[in-house]
């Protein structure tokens, strides 16, 4: 057509044009490996036959493997286990025996802080507290509503948050442990005691951040067992000051307490906790303003406690 309207001339031969012509592509099958990953056995004709059936040249070499070489337009096979998937989808995987996969026995090794953490955790549950976890990320405008605007001020940005209830690395434990507090309390359960143990973000001057581990518990609601023996009562300092000591216990240590006011907890109802000379926690009652930003209506007590200082005793221990 294009010789009888526009007086072209065609040109002999053949021109391919390729620039990028990839080279031919050769995987090697190994029977047995097949047999191994799928955990039953598949005879080599039929492996060599559901691959010869998707376009594959199978080439038998040996009576234990085979060379199969890849279609152009198989991109996506580049190794032996993407070929003996190919095998598996063919031979179907409802003929493919349940197994359990082979484990190699190892040791379950923790480092001197890891171990003493879970300790901690598996102590603060045994004397019936629950533990909760929180995501890394937190808001400043949470951070100040907690009574920590020079901390929300400090906090970590992120470029690409999940959204702005999560701009930022949180700088304490303390927001999102009274926003747990609040849901709970809402949704009709009696007796709140949580803890959590986490690390926190601060800036260092460097490229990395602080990760310093701390401890927060809350108390609010009923306090006591719901036996018939046991009369009801609401949480009060009293008890979170006891479970303070028992955390002291728990590291052998002695914790002093000190008065404190500071904006989240309530003029009167604080206490800095000192280890060393150092303040490293606070305990207390959570100012009514604050409780009433993450509406809440009840009495909380919450403590907040570094671990850094503590743990330093279980890694002094271990050398």
């Amino acid at each position: 057509m294009i010789e009888k309207l526009a007086g072209a001339t065609c040109a002999k031969g053949v021109l391919d044009e390729y620039p990028g012509r990839a080279p031919a592509r050769t995987v090697t099958l190994r029977y047995a490996r097949t047999d191994a990953l799928l955990g039953g056995a598949v005879e080599p004709e039929a492996q060599g036959r559901y691959l010869e059936s998707l376009g594959f040249g199978v080439e038998k070499s040996q009576a234990d493997l085979c060379n199969v070489s890849i279609p152009s337009w198989r991109y996506d096979v580049t190794q032996e286990a993407d070929l003996i998937e190919e095998v598996a989808r063919l031979h179907g995987y409802d003929t493919i025996p349940v197994t359990l996969p082979r484990v190699r026995k190892t040791e379950q090794v923790y480092a001197p802080a890891e171990k003493t953490l879970r300790k901690l955790k598996h102590f603060l549950a045994g004397i019936g507290l629950c533990e909760m976890m929180s995501l890394s990320f937190a808001s400043r405008s949470d951070t100040a509503a907690a009574g920590l605007e020079q901390d929300a001020s400090q906090m970590i940005l992120l470029e690409n948050p999940l959204s702005e209830n999560h701009a930022g690395m949180r700088v304490s434990l303390i927001p999102a442990m009274l926003q747990t507090v609040s849901t709970n309390l809402r949704r009709g359960v009696e007796s709140v005691g949580l803890f959590e143990i986490a690390k926190v973000y601060s800036p260092d001057g460097g490229e990395l951040p602080n990760e310093p581990t701390r401890l927060c518990i809350a108390l609010a609601g009923r306090r006591g067992s719901r036996h018939w023996s046991v009369e009801a009562r609401a949480a009060d300092f009293y008890d979170l000051k006891g479970i303070g000591e028992l955390v002291a216990d728990f590291f052998e240590v002695s914790l002093n307490l000190q008065s404190a006011e500071q904006p989240t907890f309530e003029r009167g109802h604080a206490a800095t906790l000192v280890y060393d000379g150092q303040p490293i926690g606070v305990l207390g009652k959570i100012d009514a303003d604050v409780a009433e930003r993450f509406d809440i209506e009840r009495p909380v007590y919450l403590l907040d406690l570094a671990l850094e200082p503590l743990l330093a005793i279980a890694r002094a221990e271990h050398h």
